[in-house]
């Protein structure tokens, strides 16, 4: 399929009501929903530097993709507000929000799905025995069917895109009320670490998403490898000390230190961060 170059009546793809409209070969009506419709409206409101549609096929598919891409250099700030962002493999994302003291901190967590699926297996184990015994139908079961879906209801990645525009959000309010421009260190775990697990592409899929956001937006970012098992104060290795619900304490082995270990990339971030 050919690349269309723009969002134009006249270059093969344009928006009317709510059908995007391709001119290849033939002409082409795709509906927008309308939230993808709001949505649009919106980024094309903040002017993006440039806007094309992508044609291609896959697997069978035609897919459709409206890019928009805008360009923005920004340089480091010599006196910035700090931003730490822990991507902390199962325990979530940590953010710290630093000027001069602490002035915030969000902890993003993963949904709990165990309790998901032990009423998903409640209603299987009901399901089979209700139709085992003959008091439900076929077309009743496509009920409980049902049911099972909106209990598993709620993909990782429309959570990765709400976690990610909470904190965007949050840094470029608080960055303008304090007057000054962020400067966002971004830890993800090793590769070598991850790679093959579960978690992959979970924490890689929000990292991405992440820098793509900031960078749409003009925010500073720098991907750093900030420690959480290493000592701020003498680079000695730490061992967990006590665990809560809420609170994982880390204790130094050499020097004796001791903090919660979300807090501990937040000390080494100081020690990147311009004077």
């Amino acid at each position: 399929m050919p690349l269309v170059d723009a969002l134009h009546e006249r270059k093969g793809a344009y928006i009317k009501g709510n059908k995007l409209i391709l001119r290849l070969n033939t002409k082409l009506e795709l509906e927008v929903p309308e939230r993808a419709l709001k949505w649009l409206e919106k980024r094309l409101a903040e002017n993006p530097d440039k806007k094309y549609v992508r044609v291609f096929e896959r697997d069978g598919y035609l897919i459709v993709q409206i890019v928009l891409h805008k360009l923005n250099r920004v340089e480091r700030s010599r006196d910035p507000l700090l931003v730490v962002v822990d991507i902390n493999s199962s325990y979530g994302v940590v953010v710290h929000l630093w000027d001069g003291k602490l002035l915030k901190t969000l902890k993003l967590r993963p949904p709990n799905r165990g309790n998901k699926w032990r009423h998903v297996r409640r209603l299987m184990s009901l399901r089979d025995n209700l139709y085992n015994q003959g008091c439900i139908t076929l077309r009743q079961v496509n009920i409980y069917s049902t049911l099972i879906r909106e209990t598993l209801s709620g993909s990782l990645k429309t959570l990765i895109q709400r976690s990610v525009a909470l904190i965007v959000k949050r840094v470029r309010r608080i960055a303008r009320r304090r007057g000054k421009q962020p400067l966002v260190l971004i830890d993800a775990p090793d590769y070598e670490s991850i790679h093959g697990s579960p978690l992959q592409r979970t924490l890689y899929s929000f990292k991405k998403h992440l820098e793509n956001i900031l960078s749409w937006y003009g925010v500073y970012w720098e991907e750093v490898r900030l420690y959480s098992t290493r000592c701020p104060l003498c680079g000695g290795r730490m061992k967990l000390a006590e665990k809560t619900r809420r609170r994982r304490i880390v204790e130094c082995n050499e020097c004796g230190f001791r903090e919660d270990r979300d807090n501990i990339p937040l000390y080494w971030a100081q020690n990147t961060s311009p004077p």
